[in-house]
């Protein structure tokens, strides 16, 4: 009987840290290309993210060695119950700079990557990653 309530208590803890990231529930990845749009339902309400341009990227290029790493920053279009919103989330966090997430009527959006990244073999579709969950 002793060992069964320690064992439930990790139990529980290990369930709540595999269902959140950074305190969000964990509803979803979605990528979009860019000049176009997805839509997810997240907490009940249909997201709906387009990927309009890459506004800077300054990121270090593949196989290069910086002082900086450098950040990538994009504009996204989002609606959320016919409310549209205009974005610019970025790779990382800078003093005066915008976000890498954002919360839009309740739902959070972090973004997680952008492709092709700077000079880098074989780069794939012009794309970004998001996060998106309900809080």
């Amino acid at each position: 009987m002793k060992i069964i309530f320690p064992l439930v208590v990790f139990l529980a803890g290990l369930l709540n840290t595999a269902c959140r990231e950074d305190g969000l529930l964990a509803d979803g990845i979605v990528e979009v290309g860019k000049g176009g749009c997805e839509a997810k339902t997240v907490g009940g309400k249909t997201l709906r993210v387009c990927y309009e341009k890459l506004v800077e990227d300054s990121r270090c290029p593949y196989g290069g060695v910086c002082v900086w790493a450098g950040r990538a920053v994009v504009q996204l279009t989002v609606s959320v119950d016919a409310e549209k919103h205009t974005l610019l989330l970025a790779t990382q966090k800078m003093a005066g700079a915008p976000s890498p997430d954002t919360t839009v009527n309740g739902i959070a959006i972090r973004l997680k990557n952008v492709s092709p990244y700077p000079k880098k073999p074989n780069p794939g579709k012009d794309a970004v990653t998001l996060h998106l969950s309900s809080r």
